[in-house]
């Protein structure tokens, strides 16, 4: 019977990241707040509408977000396919 030898396992080095200053933290904090505050307002406003608007406002919606996938799949391929 043959003896297998085991890989030996090689830890691979530890990166330590600088601390994040706490002006940074705090502005994250504070576009974090504003972004979900803004999040609430449209989707209050967004339950108030008949069913025709919601619909249309689903459909833009839609565009942009499609929009947005095209472009970022755009702008990936063009960095990580350049000759």
């Amino acid at each position: 019977m043959a003896v297998t030898k085991k890989a030996s396992k090689i830890s691979k080095p530890v990166i330590r990241q600088k601390p994040i200053p706490e002006q940074v933290k705090n502005t994250v904090h504070q576009i974090s707040d504003e972004v979900t505050k803004l999040a609430r307002q449209a989707k209050e406003q967004f339950n108030r509408l008949d069913d025709r608007t919601k619909q249309k406002v689903i459909a833009g919606l839609s565009g942009i977000a499609a929009l947005l996938a095209l472009s970022a799949r755009h702008h990936h391929r063009k960095k990580h396919h350049q000759n």
